[in-house]
């Protein structure tokens, strides 16, 4: 497998897998890529963009150790895009991953190149190295987190979080709590027999 990290350095080393004419030939459990088609860009169109790329980022941090690269502004066909009609604003908001996403150190870099007729452009690729500091995820009172699988962004749900939190040694599930104390649960007929197994086990032998 290509390092994330590597194509991240030298795309233009790289520029035939970035351009891969089909998704499935790009994207996967390390790579990723989308783009806003030309044209007035409108809310929901960025919105979405955004959502995605925070949605990526999180499940690339959480669940690779090689981390993964995220190609903004090259489509599913392979051909780029590019920022030129974004506005400063606009591209600002979906490289500013520190607002998006904690516990994450991704790295953001502006790559020149030419599109398919030869004009100049740009786009924007984003590397995330795995997280060891916490589950990235969003800010706020009700986090989102992501886990990827494939070519997929798998949102974590508690179950999947707290497999998380063991994964990266913040909890330990043998001191974790188990549920309260009710001894009219207990089975006196199982624990009496518990017992006198144990005792048995440890008399002395005459």
């Amino acid at each position: 497998m290509i390092d994330p990290k590597t194509v991240f350095d030298s795309p233009d080393d790289h520029w035939t897998l970035i351009t891969a004419p089909r998704d499935t030939d790009f994207e996967g459990q390390h790579f990723d890529r989308k783009a806003i088609p030309h044209g007035p860009v409108t809310a929901s169109q960025l919105h979405r963009l955004i959502e995605h790329i925070a949605a990526t980022v999180s499940a690339f941090a959480n669940h690779n150790r090689q981390g993964g690269l995220l190609v903004i502004d090259v489509n599913s066909t392979g051909d780029v895009i590019g920022t030129a009609h974004l506005s400063e604003q606009q591209r600002n908001s979906i490289t500013n991953i520190d607002t998006l996403l904690r516990n994450q150190t991704a790295q953001v870099r502006t790559h020149t190149c030419r599109t398919t007729d030869g004009q100049e452009a740009s786009i924007t690729l984003i590397y995330t190295p795995n997280t060891s500091g916490g589950i990235c995820e969003t800010p706020g009172a009700q986090p989102k987190a992501w886990v990827r699988h494939d070519a997929q962004n798998i949102q974590v749900d508690q179950q999947r979080r707290e497999q998380l939190l063991r994964e990266k040694h913040f909890t330990d599930w043998e001191r974790a709590s188990c549920c309260p104390y009710d001894e009219a649960e207990v089975d006196r007929a199982t624990l009496e027999a518990f017992r006198c197994q144990n005792f048995r086990k440890s008399s002395p032998v005459s």
